[in-house]
């Protein structure tokens, strides 16, 4: 399973989740079974469990196809720092960070990276199964 990783926070770009559901939708129906997506959150010590699942019913996820997790913070970093995502607390208590997607192969291995959707999910969906 390929994934697509956005670590995110409880105050979310919700435009990056939606670039995320875009990429569902554009998948061939052959491959929305091959394809998970998971959305880490960055502030593990106020995103809930309970909170995780408020946030997926918000937003239509479809819990077969993705993943929300949180870890302790220090997990956070790591992931965060391996997949070369920023992230920083600013002044005003919000988290200010990279809006990159992470294609993953099965495992776990980076197969390409992007900030935001520059030329739309057609595009990334290519580029996903032309890395497969």
């Amino acid at each position: 399973m390929h994934g697509l990783i956005w670590e995110w926070t409880e105050d979310f770009n919700s435009t990056l989740v939606a670039d995320l559901q875009r990429v569902e939708k554009a998948l061939p129906e052959v491959w929305r079974d091959k394809v998970g997506f998971v959305l880490v959150s960055l502030t593990p010590e106020q995103d809930s469990a309970e909170t995780l699942r408020e946030f997926a019913d918000k937003r239509n996820l479809n819990l077969s196809r993705w993943e929300l997790l949180r870890g302790t913070a220090e997990d956070v970093r790591s992931l965060a720092m391996a997949l070369d995502i920023k992230y920083k607390r600013i002044a005003n208590g919000e988290m200010a960070h990279s809006n990159k997607f992470v294609v993953l192969d099965e495992q776990g291995r980076v197969l390409f990276s992007e900030t935001g959707l520059p030329e739309g999910p057609d595009a990334m969906v290519k580029r996903l199964i032309a890395g497969s």
